[in-house]
């Protein structure tokens, strides 16, 4: 708009001549300008909302009262303001400034269109670039966090896997062994079912919850070292490693037989041997818990249990049918898992009509895939993503098309000179490699601010990102590059379209 009132400054004058009043000319760049303004409003109501609609399906589960987030009557009053505001400051003011001098002073700057320049255009295009820039390269940083995040091993597979918690009330199990009873022949009708590979249980889901640790007497462990020996504890029911994909690195899996008659056992990650065991054997190791002796069976594969960046630690799995003997603890709360042939999701009736069926009383919740609770993991990292990469976006095209427009205004105030320049054997690459130059610097000069801009405010993103430094060399070489790209083809554009310019026509424009 800035740019159009400078190229409409002959016109008016013309129009003055012929006898407008000041007033009439305004009134008619101001309704041109509310029409614009007034168009882009509705349409960015209409992006809006369906920008509402994508927030809310993004929401990573931990903002709250994202319900009530909407298009209320403050937010379309603020539209409103925005775009009559637009209107005015960059529709009536450059009007008034342009009609300001007479006529003849107007007209008799025909010839002189190609001497000075738009500084102030170019400036407004330079501090666009640079917020630009700083909005890419935070984009770009989080783009990189979340690709860090979405590479790291979960410790466990994510195909086709059933997932579902069952709690039990103490009131109608009131013990461990007639809890355990109900997981084992609930999972044994649930493993007869069609479609279903294997079944396992366990108390915590990874990348679900927290978990807790437990104070141990470690077999052969130095306290010295440290004098508190722990571990995160887990009540494991036979087949959870086999249908989680979870490797046995050393002894055997969980069996029923594991039970309140045969010695207590447990299996530990390959955290716990390192911490605690790490130049010995553990199979046969034992540990003290809670006054009772159990004993080493097993080591399974780490896996990445309160988060996928936080610290992997010691672990060990009880059997579900040694809980009560080893902890006097009764195993109530426990998640189903299920591997399926094909769609999970299309077993999850199937499977609840088991529960149901075994205890009609029982609430069964949180019914997902286990591919469903690995992308809630990185929901939160995906969401500031999207979010940047959008406002992102938005600013790229906003700086590309003040470029854009400050050429294509150059262009038509050189018309002239640039027609004289070819009249004078002027070749077409030198012409557009003049206005490539002006634009050039207008973009240099944004790409250097904004990126000292980003290099500066980077920092404050740091405990957003994993796997990367919030000055990432490669991430600002890229975006810089990218820009500086896409801005030289804005640039190019209108500089080709003034190389084809007819050198008579151009003489004869005034």
């Amino acid at each position: 708009m800035l740019a159009r009132s400078e190229n409409r400054a002959e016109e008016l004058a013309v129009r003055t001549a012929l006898g407008a009043g000041r007033g009439r000319l305004v009134a008619q760049l101001l309704v041109e300008s509310l029409v614009l303004a007034g168009t882009g409003g509705a349409l960015g109501l209409g992006l809006a909302m369906g920008g509402v609609d994508l927030f809310k399906r993004l929401n990573p589960g931990n903002l709250p009262r994202v319900d009530e987030v909407a298009l209320d009557p403050g937010v379309l009053l603020m539209v409103v303001f925005v775009s009559l505001g637009t209107a005015l400051l960059f529709g009536v003011l450059p009007a008034l400034k342009t009609t300001r001098s007479g006529p003849a002073s107007r007209m008799s700057r025909r010839g002189a269109r190609g001497v000075g320049g738009a500084g102030w255009q170019g400036s407004l295009v330079a501090a666009e670039t640079a917020l630009a820039v700083t909005l890419v390269i935070g984009a770009g940083l989080m783009a990189r966090t979340f690709n860090e995040l979405t590479s790291i091993e979960p410790g466990f597979e994510i195909g086709r896997t059933l997932t579902l918690a069952v709690s039990l009330p103490t009131t109608r199990y009131p013990d461990a062994a007639t809890a355990a009873s109900f997981y084992r022949e609930t999972m044994a009708e649930i493993a007869d079912l069609p479609g279903v590979r294997s079944v396992g249980a366990i108390r915590s889901l990874p990348l679900v919850g927290q978990i807790g640790d437990w104070g141990l007497d470690i077999e052969g462990y130095d306290e010295s070292v440290n004098p508190r020996a722990a571990g995160d504890w887990q009540i494991v029911a036979p087949g959870y490693f086999e249908t989680m994909g979870i490797p046995l690195v050393e002894g055997r899996p969980i069996a029923w037989s594991d039970d309140e008659d045969a010695g207590p056992v447990a299996i530990v990650n390959e955290t716990f041997v390192r911490t605690y065991w790490p130049n010995v054997e553990p199979l046969g190791r034992t540990f003290d818990m809670s006054g009772t002796r159990v004993t080493v069976v097993g080591v399974a594969g780490d896996v990445r249990h309160n988060g996928l960046t936080s610290e992997i630690k010691a672990k060990f799995y009880i059997p579900v049918t040694q809980w009560g003997p080893v902890t006097r603890g009764i195993p109530t709360s426990m998640r189903l898992v299920v591997a399926t042939a094909g769609d999970p999701a299309a077993l999850a009736g199937a499977v609840r009509s088991v529960v149901r069926r075994r205890d009609p009383s029982l609430a069964v919740a949180e019914v997902r895939t286990v591919e469903d609770v690995l992308y809630s993991a990185v929901a939160q990292p995906r969401f500031l993503v999207v979010l940047m990469g959008a406002f992102s976006a938005i600013a790229l095209l906003l700086a590309l098309v003040g470029v854009y427009g400050v050429i294509s205004y150059g262009v038509g105030k050189r018309t002239q000179e640039i027609g004289v320049r070819l009249a004078l054997g002027a070749m077409h690459d030198e012409v557009v490699s003049l206005m490539v130059r002006k634009g050039a610097a207008m973009v240099a000069v944004g790409l250097a601010a904004g990126t000292v801009l980003a290099f500066g405010l980077s920092r404050y993103m740091e405990s957003l990102l994993y796997g990367v430094s919030p000055t990432d060399p490669m991430t600002f070489a890229g975006v810089v590059i990218g820009f500086a790209a896409v801005a030289w083809t804005a640039t190019w554009i209108p500089s080709r379209r003034a190389a084809r310019i007819d050198p008579i026509r151009a003489l004869k424009s005034d």
